[in-house]
């Protein structure tokens, strides 16, 4: 295993075995309790996605936030602008 950290190197052997799985592990690899497997640069488990995020899905997460944003975004707009059209049609009817 080859790091650019120093501390990396000097993890010893026996703590880059996972007890729960008996694989070798990376220094900052950490094993999910939920899905039961070992993930590199474990950041947390998303319940949305299904999955631990970790090294090779955290772009994959992020798109994942960016674009509930931009629907959230988009939902906000179309109910406010329905919202418009329907209280000045109300208003025309009114007067």
């Amino acid at each position: 295993f080859d790091s650019q950290y120093k501390v990396d190197r000097l993890v010893t052997a026996s703590q880059r075995l996972c007890p729960e799985c008996n694989v070798i592990k990376g220094p900052r690899c950490r094993h999910c309790r939920t899905c039961g497997v070992c993930v590199d640069l474990f950041d947390h488990h998303c319940p949305w996605i299904g999955n631990c995020v970790g090294r090779r899905n955290h772009a994959v997460f992020v798109l994942h936030l960016c674009s509930a944003i931009v629907l959230q975004c988009c939902l906000l707009w179309f109910s406010w602008s329905f919202l418009e059209e329907t209280c000045e049609e109300t208003g025309k009817e009114a007067s």
